[in-house]
């Protein structure tokens, strides 16, 4: 017997995730700053690293990233940014962008069947899939990768 997932118990699951996934985005965070702050740290790391922080917090320089939170060095960052409210790992969609999703993949599902035949079955999606995507459309890897693993935006 299978046991279905309720949409509750998604929403507890989910915003589990979250809770793990910005203290693993903290953690990774501060210690990407710190190793920016190593002694033994060579100009060519510490630009790369203070490069891929401003790429995390999608900026395009580190640059734009010190001039938009006012800030001089790497050291300054942490407190400048606050890493666990910024992204909590999950994007929600809207009732509208889930059900025009779901719709058009369904479609995709059983387009390729013979649908006029007489022991046609549609396939349908596991309803575990539609309560994720009530609470997400996606999440986001622990070191603030995107991977967008519920697959709405065609990953």
């Amino acid at each position: 017997m299978t046991r279905t997932t309720s949409h509750d118990e998604m929403v507890v699951a989910v915003r589990t995730f979250e809770q793990k996934q910005q203290d693993s985005n903290i953690r990774w965070f501060a210690e990407q700053t710190r190793a920016c702050e190593a002694p033994d740290a060579t100009a060519a790391d510490v630009q790369e690293r203070m490069y891929k922080l401003a790429r995390t917090l999608k900026l395009s320089s580190w640059e734009i990233l010190a001039q938009n939170y006012k800030i001089i060095s790497s050291a300054d960052l942490l407190s400048a940014v606050d890493v666990g409210q910024s992204d909590k790992g999950t994007r929600p969609l809207s009732s509208e962008q889930r059900q025009a999703f779901l719709e058009s993949l369904k479609k995709a599902i059983n387009e390729d069947f013979d649908q006029a035949a007489l022991d046609f079955k549609p396939n349908y999606l596991p309803e575990n899939y539609g309560l994720l995507l009530s609470v997400t459309k996606g999440l986001r890897d622990t070191d603030l990768r995107a991977s967008a693993v519920c697959g709405v935006d065609g990953i």
